[in-house]
């Protein structure tokens, strides 16, 4: 069965409306009850009985007698008691007394019966136990009524008491150690008075002890941790080696879930209990138990489950300090915000906290004791309010504890590279896993060092500015702990810095090409301007030098065997004398390398344009990053034989429209003439149905279209004067065969001065008119 708790288990008590006013009534505990005289009590001596509360705001006493009832009432004093003289002892104050105590409204329980039996008799005591269980301990305790008592305890069927305490106040405890069969049986207990002849008290009422049978407690834990975030996952697993039981799961005392018989393998039982989102209610000490029939096993180790994140985190300081030697005490202070909460120290690996203490103010200290190497690790804090269901704060920031008799090793390195020019500035970092040192950075040759203590300790970082030839040299660090301690201290890795433009820069080129499938094998060669120099190889992005090396001639050859695609970049390299160490030439000029099996894509361009103008070529330029290649151009997704190039240029003719179209470029290495490039973005070329030929076509059906309707125009008027002069008209003039013909003035396409073209769209044809012949 699985348990669900969530934050909406109290949403109804706070969001929801009561209809009645409830009181809620807090009982007064009850009050003690003792007698004040000398003993043995004789006749006409004074007696006081004394009623004394736990509750501060107490304001009245009252004394009773049974059979008799009320006898008297007293105001309490400071000290929250109240003195009740009986005066002069008669055989009439015999009897059984007790006491009350009032607050505003309301009154207490009564006391225990302080019995007085006889002038000569102490008072008998009370005997309590807490119920036993086998196996484990048991405390018997007596309580007497008077000051400066001794006690007994005897068993039923022993003559002798099995045990005694001296004058121990007004109470005492008796201890069975391990309670088992034997131990069964009725108790009880006597006080007597301290020194001879000893005055008895009558023994108590008698207490039985009778073993109660329980199963042992279970296993109950908490995964992935009692200590999570809000909305976090968490399950209560409880389990037994017994078969088929059924369990309980508890919070703070209360049942608040159960599972029927459950079982995870033959001869065990186990449930889970789920918290889907861990919310605000949520914290708290938890429990488990399970039972069969009548028999209940013993409550389950308490499991205090905290939800974080709902205070500010505390800070987590390590004293004497972080570094520890084997076999040493280190405290680990918890500083928090507020007064009185519980804080728990975290270790990181670890599910349940390591400690954890209650504190009156807003820090706690931690102690490990005789720490070894299993100390060593991350520590963290917490601290967090038992009073509102376990809400905690933030963990603090983690810290490192070392438990070692060395300093771990720092390393130190520049940025943005330990090879800089003149005038530029670098950072040098010193930085390890220890925290809150200091640093100490040293230069080789120089008596003294720089130091960084204090704010910057955690930071590492020595600027320098301006870089000059006395910038140049050998750098180490450390950590600059607190002298006094006998922890060794290592030096860190040696950087040189190496400051260029002091020396004529020199050539790099690199064997076999700029594009290298991977796997294959590769060589730098620097080529500098004088004799016995060191080389260094730079990449662009690398802080430190990928190479270094003092050939006998001019030229060092950097060989990288089976290179991978991490090997790509911008390469350079300087050189300097072994003469002047460090005081570098300028760089050569950076090297591009691509370490691919597909080299990057070609750009493709048209000159001049990409419309094409009659009688006119088109030249398409493929451009690659790399020399050493050969281009090819594709025209609609195929290639045409013909056209390969090595440098790039491409003459595309439009002969009877054919080289309008997509085209396409990529390039291969003539080193690897098996790889080759990706293609270009595609390019189109337009021809004489381009917007050009539209728009000039356009306009000749425009203008054609004029003349026509003016001719026409002109025919009609004709026709009609024609009408009104029949006797002009002669035989001849049908005949004429004179005709006058308008012809539409060609459009030739955009291109050259000087070049025309006939097209059948621009052209009208010839229209013959009668004209009339005057007589």
């Amino acid at each position: 069965m699985l348990f669900i708790v969530t934050a909406l288990l109290c949403c109804g008590l706070c969001n929801g409306v009561l209809t009645e006013e409830t009181e809620i009534i807090t009982p007064t505990p009850k009050p003690e009850l003792w007698a004040e005289t000398n003993f043995p009590l004789a006749p006409w001596k004074n007696l006081t009985l004394w009623c004394r509360s736990p509750s501060d705001s107490t304001k009245e006493f009252v004394l009773l007698k049974d059979g008799t009832g009320w006898i008297a009432t007293r105001p309490a004093s400071e000290q929250v008691r109240a003195a009740f003289p009986l005066g002069a002892l008669t055989q009439s104050h015999t009897g059984s007394y007790h006491c009350h105590s009032w607050e505003e409204m309301a009154v207490s329980e009564p006391s225990e019966a302080l019995e007085l039996v006889g002038t000569d008799i102490l008072p008998k005591p009370v005997i309590s136990a807490s119920p036993p269980v086998r196996g484990q301990k048991l405390q018997i305790q007596c309580k007497g009524w008077l000051e400066g008592m001794s006690f007994a305890l005897y068993k039923e069927g022993e003559q002798e008491p099995i045990q005694q305490l001296g004058s121990v106040g007004r109470e005492a405890f008796f201890t069975i150690q391990r309670m088992e069969d034997k131990d069964e049986g009725n108790y009880s207990c006597r006080t007597h008075t301290e020194k001879r002849p000893f005055k008895w008290s009558e023994p108590s009422e008698p207490l039985e002890l009778v073993i109660k049978e329980m199963y042992p407690k279970p296993f109950f834990k908490t995964w992935p941790s009692p200590v999570v975030t809000p909305g976090a996952r968490v399950t209560f697993n409880c389990s037994t080696p017994l078969q088929r039981m059924s369990f309980i799961l508890y919070k703070d005392g209360s049942e608040i879930a159960s599972s029927d018989k459950s079982w995870t393998s033959p001869g065990a039982s186990s449930a889970h209990f789920l918290i889907i989102s861990a919310g605000i209610g949520d914290g708290g000490n938890y429990s488990c138990r399970y039972y069969d029939l009548a028999i209940w096993s013993e409550p389950s180790d308490p499991v205090e489950l905290v939800v974080t994140e709902f205070y500010p985190k505390p800070t987590l300081l390590a004293k004497p300090g972080p570094v520890v030697l084997p076999g040493k005490n280190v405290t680990l202070h918890c500083q928090g915000t507020f007064q009185g909460m519980r804080f728990a120290l975290l270790q990181e690996g670890t599910q349940v906290p390591l400690q954890s203490q209650s504190a009156s103010g807003n820090s706690a200290d931690f102690l490990l004791h005789t720490v070894g190497a299993e100390n060593s690790g991350n520590y963290s804090c917490i601290y967090y309010e038992t009073t509102m269901s376990n809400r905690g704060s933030y963990r603090s920031i983690p810290l490192m504890i070392w438990v070692t008799d060395t300093f771990p090793k720092p390393s130190l390195f520049a940025e943005p590279s330990s090879v800089v020019s003149m005038g530029q500035n670098v950072t040098l970092w010193c930085q390890g896993p220890v925290h809150g040192v200091g640093y100490i950075l040293h230069k080789e040759g120089e008596a003294t060092s720089l130091q960084l203590w204090g704010p910057t300790s955690n930071n590492g970082a020595f600027p320098i500015t301006n870089i000059s030839g006395a910038s140049i040299g050998r750098y180490s660090c450390c950590y600059h702990p607190d002298w006094t301690s006998p922890i060794k201290i290592q030096p860190s890795n040696t950087l040189e810095l190496i400051v260029t433009g002091l020396l004529p820069k020199p050539s790099l080129l690199v064997q076999p090409g700029r594009i290298v499938a991977p796997g294959e094998n590769m060589t730098f060669q620097c080529q500098g301007e004088l004799p016995d120099s060191t080389f260094v190889l730079l990449k662009e992005g690398t802080q430190k030098p990928l190479e270094q090396q003092r050939p006998s001639g001019y030229r060092a050859d950097f060989w990288m065997p089976a290179v991978r695609g991490d090997d790509s970049g911008i390469y350079s390299c300087v050189y300097y004398l072994d003469s002047a160490p460090f005081a570098a030439s300028n760089h050569s000029d950076s090297l591009e390398i691509w370490v691919t099996d597909k080299p990057p894509k070609p750009s493709l361009a048209a000159w001049p344009s990409t419309v094409f103008k009659l009688g006119k070529d088109i030249t398409l330029q493929c451009r690659g990053p790399l020399p050493g290649v050969e281009f090819v151009l594709e025209h609609d997704g195929e290639e045409a034989p013909q056209q390969f190039s090595e440098d790039g240029d491409f003459v595309i003719n439009n002969s009877e429209g054919k080289g309008i179209g997509n085209y396409s470029c990529s390039y291969r290495l003539q080193a690897y003439p098996d790889i080759w490039s990706e293609p270009s973005d595609p390019l189109e070329l337009v021809g004489a149905a381009g917007p050009a030929a539209q728009e000039c076509t356009v306009g000749n059906i425009v203008r054609s279209s004029l003349i026509v309707v003016v001719i026409v125009a002109l025919g009609v008027v004709l026709a009609i004067e024609w009408k009104k002069w029949p006797r002009l008209r002669t035989r001849g003039s049908e005949t004429d065969g004179r005709d006058q013909t308008i012809a539409l003035e060609e459009c030739n396409q955009e291109g050259e001065p000087g070049t025309t073209t006939n097209s059948p769209s621009s052209t009208s044809q010839g229209i013959s008119v009668d004209l009339p012949v005057p007589v």
